[in-house]
């Protein structure tokens, strides 16, 4: 333990000499105490204080697990229907357009599982009494990274209602994306056949045998050509399901034994710890 250097001079017999002496006084640092203290003291001082905390703690614990229980039992049952569905390109199976025509679409369907329209589409096809906001907490649409395909999970209170909500979510996605991927090729053939109109009117102010007939002739068919292209790079897709959606039979929560029990011991630890740190700093 470190304490206070005391250091005296005084006279000494021989002319011109003196003494020092030097002593040291025991401290009171605090801080040193602290660094000589034993750790195994500090440990078994704080379970002295959670031992002293345990019923205090366990009460706490059986209320907390008493209300989750009573709580989580007055909740409605939820069930989970599950889906599988798969976009059809029309393009040629296995080729590129194939594959990027699928992650497009794919993406699309998952994106457009959030849009409010969309939802209200499928609340009203089902039948369910639900709102929008309902309806995106309820229903989790995404692409399954392995295959690639679209997974469709939903919640619902009966197993009846999720696999009835499950199918309409495939039909409406799909014709979401027909008519989506329809407007896309619609704005390309217009644009090809303003192009188209511009040359015919071109070629009627001409006078016939005029040298550039030819030319804005081979254009008007060059863009012609160009519209039946478009049309078959963006053949017709669908989103058709792969598997029938199937619904438990039993609920997935809530689970009030489960969840009583896991919030009581939470519980249990942090009263514990909480009073025994309150202890601590009453000494």
């Amino acid at each position: 333990m470190m304490g206070d250097l005391l250091v005296a001079r005084r006279p000494c017999p021989m002319e011109g000499a003196f003494v020092v002496t030097a002593s040291v006084r025991p401290g009171s640092d605090a801080s040193t105490e602290a660094q000589d203290r034993p750790v195994t003291r500090d440990v078994l001082d704080h379970l002295r204080r959670l031992r002293r905390s345990v019923f205090p703690a366990l009460a706490f614990a059986v209320v907390v697990g008493v209300v989750t229980y009573v709580v989580a039992s007055n909740q409605d049952p939820v069930f989970e229907a599950t889906g599988t569905a798969w976009v059809q390109t029309g393009a040629a199976e296995g080729s590129e357009a194939d594959a990027a025509i699928r992650a497009e679409l794919t993406a699309s369907a998952v994106a457009l599982s959030d849009d409010r329209a969309v939802l209200e589409d499928v609340i009203r096809s089902s039948g369910q009494d639900w709102t929008a906001t309902q309806a995106a907490d309820r229903i989790t649409v995404a692409r399954d990274p392995a295959s690639g395909a679209v997974s469709i999970r939903v919640l619902g209170p009966s197993p009846q209602a999720a696999h009835d909500v499950a199918d309409e979510v495939v039909d409406v996605l799909d014709e979401r994306i027909g008519a989506e991927q329809a407007d896309e090729v619609e704005v390309l053939v217009d644009d090809l056949r303003d192009q188209a109109t511009d040359l015919e009117t071109q070629l009627s102010a001409l006078p016939e045998g005029s040298p550039a007939r030819s030319g804005l002739q081979q254009d008007l068919t060059a863009v012609l050509g160009q519209i039946d292209d478009v049309r078959a790079a963006h053949p017709a897709a669908a989103l058709v399901p792969v598997d029938a959606s199937s619904a438990s039979d039993e609920p997935i929560g809530p689970r009030p034994w489960g969840t009583a029990t896991t919030l009581a011991i939470v519980g249990f630890i942090l009263a514990a710890e909480g009073l025994a740190l309150v202890r601590r700093r009453r000494r």
